[in-house]
């Protein structure tokens, strides 16, 4: 009896022990999880310094960069005639008025001292318009500052050649897909709808690898 005993503790112990294994996220690293120190973003002395000289509108930006793709006009027929409004983006949370006057310099690319209205503006047009972005949830920091460098001082803004092609490439795609429905109507295939702006980014990247990017 005494043996058995013995045994069946030997036994729970070695299942806490295979327990112990199989936990991925462990910290320590097991079954191939390896974590990696995340190398964090070091921002420069006067763009903290001027953060907090104007912590109130710097809250604001902060909105706009985590709630703003809530009123993107994706929509723009809206014929739902859904309420656009976004309790986090109204200036009475942050203790701010249209008149106030604020550093647009919380925005990359942009300079000069600004009321909150022309503040509010520019930032609807970046994250309020037909295109918007949603990168807060993001864990670094660095990625999310690199998301908003790249996005509020205008890099990747597509010119109207640039549309043209896009136009053409997903053109090409639905065309694609319904010469194959009607050539080949029984017989099982996958086609592109719903995944067009992939040819889009495939394009992107070709063209980068071509010219040495």
């Amino acid at each position: 009896m005494l043996s058995f005993k013995v045994g069946a503790r030997q036994l729970m112990r070695w299942k806490e022990l295979q327990l112990d294994r199989l936990k991925y996220h462990s910290g320590v690293g097991v079954f191939g999880h390896r974590p990696t120190k995340v190398n964090d973003v070091d921002l420069p002395e006067e763009v903290i310094a001027r953060r907090n000289e104007n912590c109130r509108a710097q809250r604001l930006v902060d909105a706009y960069r985590t709630y703003g793709h809530l009123r993107a006009t994706i929509d723009n027929v809206n014929y739902k005639n859904e309420d656009r409004t976004v309790k986090e983006l109204s200036l009475s949370r942050y203790g701010l008025s249209s008149e106030d006057a604020v550093d647009l310099g919380l925005l990359y690319g942009h300079e000069g001292k600004q009321s909150v209205r022309n503040l509010v503006e520019t930032l609807e047009g970046i994250y309020c318009g037909p295109i918007s972005y949603e990168f807060n949830y993001l864990e670094t920091e660095a990625e999310r500052e690199w998301f908003a460098q790249r996005v509020e001082n205008g890099q990747d803004a597509i010119d109207n050649a640039r549309r043209v092609e896009i136009a053409k490439e997903l053109i090409r795609s639905q065309a694609w897909d319904k010469f194959l429905a009607l050539k080949f109507p029984t017989v099982k295939r996958y086609c592109g709808e719903g995944a067009e702006s992939i040819l889009t980014f495939f394009s992107s990247l070709l063209k980068l690898t071509a010219a040495g990017e």
